[in-house]
């Protein structure tokens, strides 16, 4: 603080911290959420993959992967004439 034109000590500084999900730069590095966002980028566990809607829900790359019916959600019953 500039107190009577002099520089005093300081008040309020706030000090690297380690980096938490919370939209900030805590440990004050230039980067946000490093490290700590899940593969999809945002904060908490990663998404669960969710079947037969043809995204990649939980962000590695697959689409409906590990899904039982190969993915899908309904077929066709019959297949005559």
């Amino acid at each position: 603080m500039c107190t009577g034109g002099v520089w005093g000590s300081c008040s309020g500084a706030v000090m690297p911290q380690p980096e938490t999900c919370d939209g900030k730069d805590n440990n004050c590095n230039g980067l946000t959420d490093e490290g700590v966002t899940n593969a999809c980028g945002s904060c908490g566990p990663t998404p669960m993959e969710v079947c037969g809607n043809g995204l990649d829900d939980n962000c590695n790359g697959k689409v409906d992967e590990g899904c039982d019916c190969g993915g899908k959600t309904q077929q066709a019953c019959y297949g005559g004439v």
